[in-house]
């Protein structure tokens, strides 16, 4: 496997949320991560918040 460097991100999700938290929707699994299998992601998985 090819080695490459990783990027971190720090995000201040309280003030991100109380910003957009009109826009925001949450679902209970990770729905990002497709290294391990992909998750289906459906509409049905997020919620408002």
């Amino acid at each position: 496997m090819k080695e490459r460097s990783q990027v971190v991100l720090s995000i201040d999700t309280e003030r991100l949320l109380a910003r957009y938290a009109e826009q925001a929707t949450l679902t209970p699994i990770n729905t990002g991560n497709a290294r391990r299998g992909r998750n289906l992601c459906t509409l049905e998985r997020f919620v408002p918040h």
